[in-house]
């Protein structure tokens, strides 16, 4: 009876999470209309921070509770999943993503910025609270930059910024209440499933590596597939890049600045180089200047990979 009920929670605040997503694309549209701004620069500084809100509060849980494993784990598997899942999605929709120059290098520049900060911390062993408020002035410059440079991954877009739409507070509203529903349905869903796995008999380990990570990429999965068929590619991959910086930056800076304890990130190697070598991938498929079903295909396949190691490497260490 208990597995049943975990179920129907499942599907329904799954189906929430889907039109919530839709709400906050609509609106997030209407945002960069009024403001002028390109719809990277709304993906980025948005869509990034409002899908990374679930991250944040596993974060802050998982320090109270002094169970970091969890946390950190979930930081880069999350980056895995955004990457590989999320536009491994929505290059299988049917949709040609065409990616221009100056769009590659400004998402370039994102990409390099995050695959190079998991690289610099196993340079060292154990960090300090300096690190993490580090880590959050990186996001916070890169806010500036964003602005400042008015990324827009359309051309197209630009002219219809012309037209502004006119402000008005249910914009606002609607943005607000869908990222709530969006963080609220996204939680109810991973809890309902972590429940379903640990009656069926699921080890936590497995759980936190595979489940609480694509859990906490829905957001982003659903946001992006949702713009991608309303036509705003520029908005689901300014969703999704910025997501992965904005994870290990604001999220993990976090985790650094208010841990009780020194965090010994060398022990996640094996996930930290699955997000370096997802970054890449994505990085040789935006050289090629499209996003097609190849690609899709191959950042599924990658993932699989991912979750094939993770699972082997917690089978071993049960042997």
């Amino acid at each position: 009876m208990e597995l049943v009920i975990n179920f129907i929670i499942f599907f329904a605040s799954l189906a929430v999470l889907v039109k919530s997503a839709q709400l906050v694309t609509d609106n997030s549209v209407k945002i960069a209309r009024i403001t002028g701004l390109g719809e990277v620069v709304i993906g980025f500084i948005l869509l990034s921070i409002g899908s990374n809100l679930p991250e944040v509060g596993i974060a802050i849980s998982s320090v109270i509770s002094e169970n970091m494993e969890i946390t950190l784990g979930n930081i880069f598997g999350s980056n895995v999943a955004s990457i590989c899942l999320v536009i491994g999605s929505m290059s299988l929709l049917g949709v040609s993503i065409r990616i221009y120059k100056r769009t590659m290098k400004e998402l370039s520049i994102i990409l390099f910025i995050v695959s190079s900060i998991p690289i610099i911390l196993l340079a060292g062993i154990y960090f300090s609270r300096i690190l993490g408020l580090v880590l959050i002035f990186v996001f916070l410059a890169f806010c500036w930059y964003s602005v400042k440079k008015r990324m827009t991954l359309q051309n197209k877009f630009k002219k219809r910024a012309k037209k502004r739409e006119k402000f008005k507070f249910s914009i606002v509203f609607f943005l607000c209440l869908g990222i709530i529903l969006v963080l609220v349905s996204s939680k109810f869903v991973v809890d309902s499933a972590a429940e379903i796995s640990s009656i069926i008999g699921i080890s936590g380990a497995v759980i936190g590596a595979t489940i609480i990570s694509i859990g906490s990429t829905l957001p982003e999965l659903s946001i992006g597939i949702t713009a991608v068929r309303k036509g705003y590619i520029g908005l689901a991959l300014g969703g999704v890049v910025g997501s992965s910086l904005t994870t290990v930056t604001i999220v993990l800076g976090l985790v650094i600045l208010i841990s009780p304890v020194m965090i010994d990130l060398t022990i996640f190697s094996t996930l930290i180089g699955f997000m370096v070598f997802s970054c890449i991938l994505l990085w040789i498929f935006f050289g090629r200047g499209k996003l097609g079903r190849t690609e899709g295909i191959i950042l599924f396949l990658f993932y699989a990979l991912f979750l094939l190691t993770t699972f082997g490497i917690q089978i071993f260490r049960v042997l």
